[in-house]
């Protein structure tokens, strides 16, 4: 029960201490950055008086900065830098057994019903997909071919090439620690001259 409390403590430790202060010295602290008010003080000008407001403001800093605890924070004391480090492993893995590439291998070696599946872990796929079945649809009922757009055959091109494929299945055996950034090259700009035969 004290392990389950120790997360709520550590929030509210903050607001006990303050509460306890006020209550024992009986009056509020005027140096408390969480007092956000308006300050009538600040309104008067300062030029005259530059002199003695420095003195009193050496004398109220001690030059040692506090900031004030405004935000919650979780409590993860007790967790270690392995427990830590498994916890993304195992995301990871998580992540690579739902990697459309292991489910087509599933679906083809395993003996396993094929599963219908509305969601898959990555939704860009899964749109292509819907909209590559409603073409298939509307070709079928309607016996005629729709053309592709030069967009459509670049990506079909990308997802099918042997690049993509072989970087899929190549990190399925590997757990990197951080997500790799995209493996994609520099696109050339412009167009390409034609080469006259």
């Amino acid at each position: 029960m004290l392990e389950r409390m120790r997360p709520v403590e550590h929030k509210l430790r903050y607001q006990i201490e303050k509460l306890l202060k006020i209550a024992t010295t009986g009056k509020f602290e005027s140096s408390d950055p969480l007092q956000f008010k308006a300050n009538p003080d600040n309104l008067i000008s300062k030029v005259g008086n530059s002199d003695s407001s420095e003195d009193e403001q050496r004398e109220k800093k001690s030059g040692v900065y506090i900031p004030p605890k405004l935000v919650p924070m979780k409590y993860d004391g007790d967790e270690t830098a392995d427990q830590r480090s498994s916890k993304i492993a195992e995301k990871i893995r998580r992540h690579a057994l739902s990697s459309s590439a292991l489910q087509g291998l599933k679906e083809e070696f395993m003996d396993t019903p094929l599963e219908v599946v509305e969601s898959t872990a990555n939704a860009s796929k899964m749109s292509v997909a819907r909209e590559r079945q409603e073409r298939q649809e509307y070709e079928e009922t309607y016996f005629t071919r729709l053309p592709f757009t030069r967009q459509e055959r670049h990506s079909t091109r990308q997802q099918y090439s042997s690049k993509v494929l072989a970087s899929e299945l190549a990190g399925m055996g590997t757990l990197p620690e951080k997500k790799r950034k995209s493996q994609g090259g520099k696109k050339k700009g412009g167009f390409k001259k034609r080469r006259k035969n």
